[in-house]
């Protein structure tokens, strides 16, 4: 009776144990359930199912791409409509100072109002020039290429720094330029001269006194204005 006391009991604890570990494991499984109606997930973790927690995995890294580049294409965005919203007013100030140098290369025009248009086409340089120091909306400049925080050009218009071209990737295997050298948008413009050396000289040939020689300087200066104005119109575009 004694033996069969303790195999009871053994039975029991046995049965109980059992049953302990069997509600353990639905409890178990219930959170699991509950934490997945509560999160929308299906896999929480690789071992529920390791071949779709690969392709989450890779959707994930998908997605966290996509992002990436959808953020480079706003930042690109906004740069282009910056650049092209200076590049504009920049090839304006070249047509003003082409109205002021025909005006001011013809026969009856007398010395003080050469000068005095000589005067305007100087503060144009000026214009020009702070427009390719031009800060974008981050106060960056957007015409230093990769050195985004050298001013690129001195007041004289000097070209100061050489940093190359800034690209960002906007889709696999695409990039996008950002932001150029101000050398490639305001530099040499005939091989020799930049727009504001060119300008320099018109305002210089300007403020003397109209002969044979200073007409066909203008002239010539005319002409390499053009280039000028179809190097930043092509940039432009």
């Amino acid at each position: 009776k004694g033996d069969l006391t303790i195999m009871e009991r053994i039975s029991t604890s046995l049965i109980h144990r059992s049953g302990l570990e069997s509600i353990q494991r639905a409890q178990q499984v219930i959170d699991e359930l509950q934490n997945q109606l509560g999160t929308g997930k299906r896999l929480l973790s690789p071992s529920d199912d390791p071949q779709a927690s690969a392709q989450l995995l890779s959707l994930r890294s998908e997605l966290a791409r996509n992002e990436t580049y959808q953020r480079n294409l706003d930042f690109a965005e906004g740069m282009l409509i910056e650049r092209e919203n200076a590049v504009a007013a920049s090839v304006d100030v070249l047509f003003r100072v082409r109205e002021l140098l025909i005006q001011g290369n013809t026969a009856s025009m007398d010395r003080g109002s050469r000068q005095a248009i000589s005067a305007e086409v100087a503060q144009l340089k000026e214009q020009l020039v702070a427009l390719a120091n031009t800060k974008a909306s981050d106060g960056t400049y957007l015409f230093a290429g990769q050195a985004v925080t050298t001013q690129p050009f001195s007041s004289s218009g000097e070209f100061l720094d050489t940093g190359s071209e800034m690209s960002v990737n906007i889709a696999p295997g695409i990039t996008m330029s950002v932001r150029q050298s101000g050398e490639a948008t305001f530099g040499e413009v005939d091989g020799v001269d930049s727009v504001f050396s060119i300008l320099d000289s018109i305002a210089t040939v300007l403020n003397v006194a109209p002969n044979e020689q200073t007409g066909a300087e203008l002239s010539t200066q005319l002409g390499k204005l053009d280039l000028g104005i179809d190097a930043l119109s092509v940039e432009r575009s």
